[in-house]
């Protein structure tokens, strides 16, 4: 420390200890005035009068208000600086002090004079100068957008209707196209730039806003005490639902916090609502998420979320929900083209490949190769790029939680009392879709979940000794098709498997031929055979009503899903012996007599196909000389009142194909071609 800073140090101490001094003697002074005064006040009773008192108080001058300001130094010595502050002084700086009271509180007074309609109109072209100051300049004008959040946030129902309708569009065009990463403990110390500056914090507060405009749209989403019993409840409840839709579209689907956007529809996914209005919301909620879904088939994040917070969904409702919102992982785009046998022959080619074209690097190359890459990651990032190894990964957790999901479900179907039997329809259709794709661990638990399903649904149906109803024995549309999901989701989880090689235990489907056997005459009982919830048709007017836009879980037909189970058994797998194809052809006539067209004619051009591959043996269905001669008899299963149809009891050598010759003499031009061409070829 130098002689001149000790000696500046010095005199600042002098100079506060002489102010302390005289503050404490002016102090000391003024209460010896003061006692003085009242001592002559007490004394002067008779002298004294009001008036005297009060000339003397107004000839007293009041001590100006001194301003101190800092020392000057003139060449060794330091000169003390003060200012007396003038009446003019005063007045005008206590005018000013009253003039920097808010404006708001003048506004509050002019609004609270105005009526409801005023106030709206007000308040509607506050919230338009703020938007516009948004769209123009919105760096500068960032506290706009908190204000606007605000009002969202507000109480008053009309007001915060108003600022979420605002805030939509200005989220959308604001948004940038990356996401946002936070900054750093290094770099918030570092100095930036103002514009840079400018730029972060204008994130950090957009960042904010848009979290808590998330968080109050779900809240009026799902409906907020106070408004529903308002009548302004619903309209909001369906302003913020179609908020949350129209943002799930754009591009804020990639932005932050995308799973606090996506779980706001999800959540409001439960039981199928009744009122129309609600059900309108409900099936766009379904729609705007299936629509993510296929829009998502060249990445797999968005899907990966999606399908994240749908079984947690699932699991908290305890699988209480409606099996149009099970039904949404059919629209998985990303899971179109996955092959995972394929992906690991590939895989291992590259690693082959890889380690034969290995050339020697410096350690400068090297350190400049890993440099390059670390850029190309960080662009990659940028441009939001997925490489084909991460979109592997993607599919792969996708696979794995619907195939969980679908097994708690089946699981829990078997249980006497759950609330799950209602979506197994639409588990068995996600199952004959991704079967192919499931891992080999998880193949021999839906195998075996699906024979108890199976065995469950016939033996309720089983003819009994002693049962009196006349329904035993009849199965129910439902019911069958969930069989033939049952038989066509066995044959699809290990179809893959086995054209690669990769099924190292045996696997008995017998028990999946015998109950699609037994089926093939209940499914011409259908009348909705040929009819999906695709089809134009009437409602019926004894019925219950259904919704207009009802998403139903049968997305194939009956129809179709028979003859894919009939291609699985004879022509996709070794199951197809002499005696079964003998015993399912005469079956298939026997269903023929009763279908629809559509259906007979795929029918019978199905048998065509198995006179192509066995033809050798079926010939002698069409005749009936060597039946007589063996004196066979071939049981159908409906001889008597208590006979089950089972494949094994059936005598396949007695059956003969007279339906062949009842479907020559058909009104249909088509079945009579194609009977007359069998007959034509068996011979």
């Amino acid at each position: 420390m130098t002689i001149y800073e000790n000696y500046t140090m010095d005199k600042r101490k002098e100079w506060n200890l002489t102010e302390y001094s005289g503050t404490q003697k002016r102090r000391k002074i003024n209460t010896e005035e003061n006692e003085k005064e009242s001592s002559k006040n007490n004394t002067s009773e008779g002298s004294g009068e009001i008036e005297d008192l009060y000339e003397n108080r107004q000839g007293k001058k009041v001590a100006p208000l001194i301003y101190e300001g800092l020392p000057i130094k003139l060449g060794a010595v330091v000169k003390r600086v003060s200012r007396s502050m003038d009446e003019k002084d005063q007045n005008s700086s206590s005018s000013s002090a009253l003039e920097t009271i808010p404006e708001s509180r003048n506004k509050c007074s002019e609004e609270t004079n105005l009526d409801p309609r005023q106030k709206l109109l007000a308040f509607k072209e506050n919230i338009a100068k703020h938007a516009t100051q948004l769209q123009e300049n919105p760096e500068e004008n960032r506290s706009s957008l908190s204000i606007l959040c605000q009002y969202a946030d507000s109480g008053e129902n009309a007001q915060s209707l108003l600022a979420i309708a605002a805030l939509l569009p200005v989220f959308k065009s604001l948004a940038p196209s990356y996401r946002i990463r936070p900054l750093s403990d290094a770099e918030k110390r570092e100095k930036v730039s103002r514009e840079v500056a400018n730029l972060r914090d204008f994130e950090e507060n957009f960042l904010r806003n848009y979290r808590s405009f998330l968080t109050r749209l779900g809240i009026l989403a799902k409906g907020s005490p106070g408004t529903e019993s308002s009548r302004m409840g619903p309209l909001l409840a369906a302003t913020s639902i179609t908020a949350v839709c129209e943002l799930c579209m754009s591009s804020l689907r990639h932005f932050n916090f995308n799973t606090d956007l996506f779980s706001i529809p999800i959540r409001l996914l439960g039981r199928k609502p009744k009122d129309s209005e609600t059900l309108r919301q409900y099936t766009q909620c379904i729609r705007t998420i299936e629509t993510l879904l296929r829009e998502d088939g060249h990445q797999g994040a968005i899907s990966l979320e999606i399908v994240r917070i749908l079984c947690s969904k699932i699991r908290k409702s305890r699988f209480r929900v409606d099996e149009s919102v099970l039904n949404i992982f059919l629209s998985i785009a990303v899971l179109d083209n996955a092959n995972p046998f394929l992906n690991r022959k590939s895989q291992n080619a590259e690693q082959r490949q890889s380690r034969k074209q290995r050339i020697h690097l410096s350690k400068k190359e090297k350190k400049a190769r890993k440099d390059a890459k670390e850029i190309e990651e960080e662009m990659r990032k940028a441009e939001q790029a997925v490489t084909a190894k991460e979109r592997e990964n993607f599919q792969g957790q996708i696979l794995r939680d619907v195939f969980k999901i679908y097994l708690e479900i089946l699981r829990s179907s078997l249980l006497d009392s759950n609330d799950s039997r209602h979506l197994v329809a639409s588990v068995l259709e996600g199952l004959s879709k991704f079967g192919p794709m499931a891992n080999l661990d998880l193949v021999g638990d839906f195998l075996e979940v699906l024979k108890e399903l199976m065995k469950m649904i016939v033996s309720e149906h089983a003819l009994g000794r002693h049962s009196s109803s006349s329904t035993k024995g009849i199965y129910h549309p439902d019911d069958v098709r969930k069989l033939l999901l049952c038989v066509a989701t066995s044959f699809a989880l290990i179809s893959n498997h086995t054209e690669s090689g990769k099924l190292p235990f045996s696997v008995d489907l017998s028990q999946f031929v015998e109950t699609l056997y037994v089926i093939l005459t209940d499914v011409s009982l259908d009348a909705d055979l040929e009819l999906s919830h695709r089809s134009l048709r009437l409602n019926d007017p004894l019925g219950e009503e259904v919704a207009e836009d009802r998403p139903a879980v049968n997305v194939s037909t009956r129809a179709e899903l028979l003859i894919k189970c009939l291609d699985f058994v004879f022509f996709r797998s070794k199951n197809g012996s002499k005696e079964r194809v003998m015993l399912f052809l005469k079956r298939i006539y026997m269903m023929s007599l009763h279908t629809p067209e559509k259906t007979t004619n795929a029918s019978l051009k199905f048998v065509s196909k198995l006179m192509h591959r066995y033809g050798d043996f079926l010939s002698t269905l069409w005749s009936s000389e060597e039946k007589v001669v063996e004196d066979s008899i071939y049981y159908m299963g409906f001889e008597h009142e208590f006979a089950d149809v089972n494949m094994e009891n059936s005598s396949v050598n007695g059956a003969v194909l007279w339906e062949n010759v009842l479907l020559e003499s058909h009104y249909c031009q088509s079945h009579r071609e194609s009977s007359r061409s069998l007959s034509k070829l068996s011979k």
